[in-house]
């Protein structure tokens, strides 16, 4: 055998096991009949295994990374719809059960702040106030865009899921629904809030449908990129178990030839293997398409964070907003109000300066004042004559256009002159114009768009805040001013009944009930503005009337007993209350019948009077009644008939003229 076949391969050039060599131990290929089988099913093997590897981890890292977007996306929803439901006025709210109650100002309040909301938050659907009436989801407050969807108080909400219902049954704190819900809105995130009132009892229940157009979009984006993905990892994939699938039959080949060529000497006719150029190109595009595939990862993941950060900060503003505006309408003394708005709108937004103007829609004056170097104290700044007039600058158009106006201002430091932006609010309830609100800051990208509505609404719920502060204040001066007229009137007449009945007193003892006309000692009387006096065994208390006191109850415990429980004396009081308010309606209805009883007596006399057309007749009459009425031991009457000053001449006492 001293020539080769140009398709016979050297078994040590193929394998490198130059010791394995065999020269002649050399078979040819079609004696090995497994060899295309054998490489078909290595091959198959690996694509299979490789395969449902791939897909299984891409399909895992596709659900982690969707389950944490809508985790993160209902995260923010949460956080949304309550910083929202903090807006609601709940006991308005709660007052709404009628659909002939949507004309009223309560139903107009609630509609107002939801289109607020809905105007402040990007791509909401609808904002609407719900309520659980026997069972079933109704109703109350309805904002959208679509007109034809408007429903009154007490409609039914048909298409909520069933799961959601079941939720809102418990409600205690805020939630989202687990998917995308679809309805006749379309599709949008929902999001749940309780509306509570004053008192701490459930009102509504807010719900905020969110647009859920990006989040679909991004959901579809992210599956077709992880099917590309998957199908490039797969060709990969496959190239790989190609190529090793033929090394790995090579091997067998090779120890199966070097085996028979042991019992006979036959030619060995190998394939040519891959070449490894296609590999390697096949590796670097893959190496390529995954690169490309963590950058677009990458950049997902810092568009994410960046828009959650974004989101964090305008949730930020709004929640700072509204508790500013929640513990403004807290406040009802007018004059300490403003000063505190002003404070913590520049301590919360982290401003140079915060002003307040009050005045008409001619001219406002500067109030109060606060800024960075004076501590947040604010200083009465009435003193100082800043005014404007409608006109003068920017306060002055915003006194004329009614609306807030930006523009930028010098503000001198310690150390050095800064410009700032200022912006300027008017303060207007309804048609009225309260005063005008100049906040001023170093951050020239503060001021913008989202940061301007959630402070002009802030500045909506604070001119409620002074409006209702001072009617409260101007109601409170009209009721106490009515109170210390009725104490006076009712002091008074206390006073005339007492002088006219002299002092009234009872003693129950074991004696029985025994009239007494003498007061209690003074040292056992009660200091002003206790409310009782203890002496030991001696309670005295005072019997008040309209906050003034008219007499006085004195309690003495049984010897062996040495002291008053609270209860004892607790129970005392509630009698003694109830007792002046029954001597206050005994007292006046005594009035009422003595005023009666004049009111009769006077109608006979002048019917009396009037039954005769003779003077004698009804002078006579009219002198024998009213001294009859009054119980007087005589009556006189006279005229005088001469037309001069000169006065009849006094009668004798006992006659009747």
């Amino acid at each position: 055998m001293s020539h080769e076949s140009p398709h016979v391969m050297d078994l040590s050039s193929q394998t490198g096991k130059t010791g394995l060599q065999n020269d002649a131990g050399k078979i040819s290929q079609k004696h090995l009949p497994w060899n295309n089988s054998l490489r078909g099913g290595i091959t198959y093997g690996v694509l299979v295994i490789c395969a449902i590897s791939v897909s299984i981890s891409m399909i895992i890292m596709l659900v982690f990374i969707s389950r944490g977007l809508k985790m993160n996306l209902q995260k923010q929803a949460t956080q949304l719809v309550t910083l929202a439901a903090t807006q609601i006025d709940g006991n308005a709210l709660g007052n709404l059960r009628t659909p002939d109650q949507m004309a009223g100002l309560d139903y107009s309040n609630v509609q107002n702040t939801l289109e607020t909301i809905q105007s402040k938050i990007p791509d909401t659907v609808f904002v609407r106030i719900l309520r659980l009436t026997s069972g079933a989801v109704t109703f109350v407050v309805e904002v959208n865009g679509n007109t034809q969807q408007s429903r009154q108080i007490g409609d039914r909400y048909q298409e909520l899921p069933g799961t959601i219902v079941q939720r809102l049954q418990r409600i205690t704190g805020p939630f989202t629904a687990d998917g995308v819900i679809t309805d006749n809105s379309g599709q949008y995130w929902s999001a749940f809030a309780p509306v509570y009132s004053s008192q701490g009892e459930l009102s509504g229940v807010l719900e905020i449908g969110v647009r859920a157009d990006s989040y679909l979009l991004l959901q579809q984006r992210m599956i077709l990129l992880f099917i590309s993905v998957v199908i490039i990892a797969l060709l990969t994939v496959g190239a790989l178990g190609l190529w090793l699938s033929r090394r790995m039959v090579n091997q067998i080949i090779y120890w199966g030839a070097w085996i028979n060529s042991i019992a006979e000497s036959k030619e060995i006719v190998l394939e040519t293997p891959i070449k490894l150029t296609e590999l390697e190109r096949i590796t670097e595009s893959i190496t390529t398409a995954f690169a490309g595939f963590q950058t677009r990862q990458t950049q997902l993941k810092n568009q994410l964070h960046e828009q959650n950060q974004e989101f964090m900060r305008r949730a930020g503003i709004i929640q700072t907003a509204s508790q500013i505006a929640a513990n403004a309408s807290r406040i009802q003394d007018p004059d300490q109000l403003m000063p505190q708005v002003i404070i913590g709108i520049r301590e919360n937004f982290n401003l140079e300066t915060a002003r307040y103007y009050e005045g008409n829609d001619e001219l406002v004056t500067l109030a109060y004042e606060v800024n960075r170097s004076n501590d947040n104290r604010t200083s009465d700044a009435s003193n100082l004559g800043i005014k404007f007039r409608k006109g003068d600058g920017l306060i002055g158009r915003a006194m004329v256009e009614r609306s807030f106006q930006l523009g930028s201002e010098e503000i001198q430091t310690s150390s050095s002159e800064l410009k700032a932006s200022e912006l300027i609010i008017p303060l207007l309830f309804n048609d009225m114009f309260l005063g005008v609100i100049e906040l001023g800051t170093i951050n020239p990208e503060f001021f913008n768009e989202f940061t301007i509505d959630v402070l002009q609404a802030m500045c909506e719920q604070i001119s409620v805040a002074i409006r209702n502060a001072k009617v409260y204040h101007e109601t409170r001066q009209a009721f106490d001013t009515l109170q210390n007229s009725y104490e006076k009137i009712t002091r008074s007449a206390w006073s005339g009944y007492l002088r006219n009945s002299g002092d009234i007193g009872y003693n129950a003892g074991n004696s029985g009930l025994i009239q007494v006309n003498q007061l209690p000692v003074k040292n056992h009387l009660p200091a002003v503005g206790e409310p009782y006096r203890l002496d030991g065994r001696l309670l005295t208390m005072p019997v008040r009337v309209r906050g003034e006191i008219f007499g006085f109850i004195q309690a003495s415990q049984p010897e062996g007993i040495l002291a008053w429980t609270s209860d004892e004396i607790e129970l005392l009081q509630t009698l003694v209350d109830q007792l002046g308010v029954a001597l206050d309606n005994a007292r006046l209805y005594s009035a009422t019948q003595r005023s009666a009883e004049r009111e009769r007596i006077q109608s006979e006399i002048t019917t009396s009077v009037r039954a005769s057309s003779n003077i004698d007749v009804i002078m006579q009459t009219a002198v024998r009644q009213l001294t009859e009425a009054l119980g007087a031991p005589k009556g006189v009457i006279r005229l005088n008939f001469s037309g001069t000053d000169e006065r009849v001449k006094q009668e004798p006492e006992d006659n009747h003229s």
